[in-house]
């Protein structure tokens, strides 16, 4: 899944390169620095954003509806950090692998 929100004149350009990165994520895979950015600041945000009674009931009836268990957060927390650059890149071949892709644009008035 991928998101980007441009002026509607450099949509076309923005989706080629969205593309583009997928692709090389796929291929090159991802570099050390930018998968420890990424890692530290998923466990960042997410333990910030639980301080709020509120994030956790949403987190946990998230949990309940799709059939995960109350604590799924707390694993991903211990296993993230664990992550390797190889993993990603598998994930990337798996998901990423070919150009069977649903593009949908929300575009204004």
């Amino acid at each position: 899944m991928g998101y980007i929100a441009c002026e509607a004149s450099k949509e076309p350009a923005a989706r080629r390169g969205l593309l583009a990165e997928m692709h090389k994520l796929r291929g090159e895979g991802v570099q050390a620095g930018d998968l420890s950015r990424a890692k530290a600041y998923y466990s960042g945000s997410t333990r910030i954003q639980r301080e709020a009674n509120s994030a956790l009931m949403r987190e946990y009836a998230s949990n309940v509806l799709l059939d995960l268990p109350l604590d799924r957060i707390d694993q991903l927390l211990v296993a993230i950090p664990n992550l390797s650059q190889e993993q990603v890149r598998a994930v990337a071949g798996r998901w990423l692998s070919g150009d069977d892709y649903v593009y949908a644009a929300v575009r204004g008035r």
